[in-house]
């Protein structure tokens, strides 16, 4: 009683494993579908990576060619300021580099540095004091109303001067450390024309320049133009210095100047401003001072007087 009911099942079944052997080529097309597909994905991939290096090495070498282009300009904008600058300055100088003393080697720079630098003899040499130990009358004896009351040069030193925050001891005004703090400011280059320069500009001068006696900064304004920069407050008259007729004129002139200036640099000779007596400091580098007396005959020393006949 059981095999009929069997054998209707067996037909069943072996259509059904037909079926399933007719599925192979199928599913086998399939996976071959597949795995072209695939490939063509792996194909496509391995292009869009090769465009993808393609386009950065082209983006890359646009943006190096533009960033080139844009430092040629600035370059070229900046020393064509710094010509503008130097024309204002010195009108009359053509050629600033005619005896390149600016150049690598420059021997005629080197002997003459060494000479700048060498101490004078003693004969000619300024008389030295104690700034924190001379009087006041006494500094006017010996300095002020000397040579018949012309007075005498002289070079005050003192622990008073050496503590100031400007000077180097106590790290004061290097160029470096001015840009740090004004690197932006516009300082003054001379009360005669007023064109101004930043200070960074200033000192990307002093290092790439190439002139035989370069330009220099010399602010008048430099405490009225920037009260909170603290510069003024940074030294102090010295209290043999502080009688000051000024004082008591209702609009006094200029009288007080920062100067900041590269190496080769330096001013012709010239009376200082209303032919007042002035002090300097020196917070940095060196400063060679040559001074004539009042009588010297300007036509001896090429002064500012000299194709006059008085």
């Amino acid at each position: 009683s059981i095999h009929p009911s069997i054998h209707p099942i067996r037909p069943s079944v072996r259509h059904l494993l037909i079926d399933r052997l007719h599925l192979v080529p199928t599913v086998a097309h399939l996976l071959r579908l597949f795995l072209m597909s695939a490939s063509a994905v792996l194909a496509a991939a391995a292009c869009c990576a090769v465009g993808m290096v393609a386009i950065k090495r082209h983006l890359k070498w646009w943006s190096l060619a533009a960033t080139r282009e844009a430092q040629q300009r600035a370059r070229e904008y900046f020393w064509g300021r710094i010509s503008h600058l130097k024309r204002m300055a010195r009108p009359k100088t053509r050629n600033w580099e005619v005896r390149g003393l600016a150049k690598e080697n420059s021997h005629l720079w080197s002997a003459l540095r060494m000479t700048l630098r060498r101490q004078p003899a003693s004969a000619r040499r300024a008389p030295e004091a104690d700034i924190d130990k001379i009087s006041e009358t006494e500094f006017c004896r010996r300095f002020e109303h000397s040579f018949g009351g012309d007075g005498e040069p002289c070079l005050l030193k003192g622990k008073s001067i050496r503590g100031w925050p400007c000077m180097k001891s106590q790290g004061g005004w290097g160029l470096d450390e001015l840009c740090e703090r004004f690197a932006s400011s516009e300082f003054r280059l001379s009360d005669a024309h007023g064109a101004t320069v930043s200070l960074k500009d200033f000192q990307r001068y002093c290092r790439e320049n190439m002139d035989d006696s370069p330009i220099a900064v010399y602010d008048s304004a430099f405490a009225e133009r920037d009260p909170e920069s603290g510069l003024a407050a940074e030294y102090k008259t010295p209290v043999l210095f502080s009688d000051d007729i000024f004082n008591y004129y209702w609009d006094r002139p200029p009288y007080r100047w920062i100067l900041l200036a590269p190496e080769r640099s330096g001013t012709g000779v010239h009376l200082d401003p209303l032919c007042t007596s002035a002090w300097l400091a020196l917070c940095r580098g060196y400063k060679r001072w040559v001074f004539f007396p009042p009588r010297t005959d300007p036509r001896l020393i090429g002064g500012p007087c000299a194709h006059s006949p008085a």
